[in-house]
Formats: structure tokens, sequence, C-alpha cells
């Protein structure tokens, strides 16, 4: 499967270089519960010609490529926890192991720093957090508690806030 996928990337990089554009990717093995083989790869935007191309050149006629467009809100957490479903049930260390982390990605991917912000122990207590103009409070992530006595007991209130993107225009 390594091999493959390699070969697979090395394509990809050689049909975005052609069409003047960067490869940006992450990239998850998988078996799944009955035992099939499969990868997940999420790309930045090409013609999905292209990549069934590279496809058959890693895996000469086995198979297709099947592509679904990622959503505007930037909020994937749903599709990380699908990608990572079954890694931990592989087996750990060198034997067995599909890759030596559960998921791999381009070395060019800009990685976001976290917001943090403080609040004062009055507003933690407001039962509902607000959003800001042009942005909506995920409520699956919501998640509010105290930390352990060793932290003096400070309250916390996470969420996650996703921007709206206009459509209709």
């Amino acid at each position: 499967m390594r091999q493959d996928i390699d070969v697979f990337l090395r394509e990809c990089r050689k049909e975005y270089r052609k069409a003047g554009l960067e490869f940006k990717y992450i990239h998850v093995m998988e078996i799944g519960k009955k035992g099939a083989r499969h990868h997940h790869l999420v790309v930045n935007k090409i013609d999905t010609e292209i990549l069934q191309r590279c496809w058959y050149k890693a895996y000469e006629g086995h198979n297709r490529v099947k592509v679904f467009p990622l959503d505007d809100s930037g909020n994937y957490a749903e599709l990380a926890s699908y990608l990572i479903k079954y890694t931990g049930t592989h087996k750990k260390g060198t034997d067995g192991a599909l890759q030596g982390k559960r998921w791999n990605c381009s070395k060019n991917l800009v990685r976001p720093e976290p917001e943090y912000h403080i609040i004062s122990d009055r507003e933690y207590f407001k039962k509902e957090p607000k959003a800001i103009k042009g942005y909506y409070v995920d409520k699956n992530s919501v998640s509010m508690g105290v930390h352990s006595p060793e932290y003096y007991g400070y309250g916390y209130l996470r969420y996650t806030l996703v921007k709206i993107t206009d459509r209709g225009s």
C-alpha cells in the first residue's frame, strides 16, 4: 500500500506542477472491518480526470477514484474523525502497522495557530456561548466544565466558531 501511494503522490506532484498549482494533501491508509484496504486523501482542487490518470499509474486498472468536494465552512472536525476512525485499531509499532503515524500530509500545509481568549469567571457562567458577527457557534464543539483542583478549580468554556459563507451570490 505504501509503495502504491508513493507512486500516486509522485504522479500527482508532476501533474499539479504541469497545471501550475502547488500540490497539498492529507493522506490516511485504512483497512476496513472486513479487510478492505483503501486510501483517504484530501487534496487541493484539480480536475478529477487528472487524479484518475495518476491513480491508474499507481494501481494499473484497479478501481476508481471517488471525489467528494469539501464545503466552504472550514469546519472539518467530522471529516477528520471519519478519516481516522479505524486507524486506532491497526497494530502498533513496526510489525503490522500501516505507517508510522495515523495520517501523513504534505510539508507545504499551513497550520493555523488556535486563538485563545481568557475570560473572567463572571462571563463563564453564561450558559450559551455567543457568536460574533459573520460566524456561528458549532453546537457539537461546546464544552464547559471545571479544571481539576491542581489548577485551582478554574471554570472553562470551549467552543468553535465557524465562518458563515455567502452562497446565494
